[in-house]
């Protein structure tokens, strides 16, 4: 099976799943300074998120898998006020002058299916 996710970080390093049994396992250091986190998508083949001020790990409240999300300030408030019981992880964004690199790198991650569309907040090359 391949990853679930990777973080990309204000300085170019990565963090993903690999790492970690789940996101509850990011260690304090590395949930600040986030530019980036690609995932699978179902729809999409791949999803990146990024631009954002907060990034959470939500499981379903059906199941035990969950999925990245991202925020801005408000969004990210909303879900901490309906959803903390679902929340597993929680990552601070970041700005960066390499920003363009980091965006171009996790695009073309090669251990994530390839992209067959674009989401909404998906910024496309």
């Amino acid at each position: 099976m391949g990853l679930a996710w990777r973080i990309y970080y204000w300085d170019g390093s990565t963090f993903d799943s690999s790492q970690v049994t789940d996101p509850t396992g990011i260690p304090p250091e590395r949930r600040l300074g986030v530019i980036a986190i690609i995932q699978p998508h179902p729809d999409s083949g791949r999803q990146l998120m990024c631009k954002q001020d907060w990034y959470y790990y939500r499981r379903d409240p059906d199941d035990t898998t969950g999925r990245w999300w991202q925020s801005d300030q408000t969004g990210f408030h909303d879900q901490v006020t309906h959803f903390t019981h679902l929340i597993d992880a929680v990552l601070l964004g970041r700005h960066s002058i390499i920003y363009s690199d980091i965006i171009s790198a996790a695009n073309n991650d090669p251990d994530f299916p390839t992209r067959s569309g674009y989401g909404v907040l998906e910024p496309k090359p």
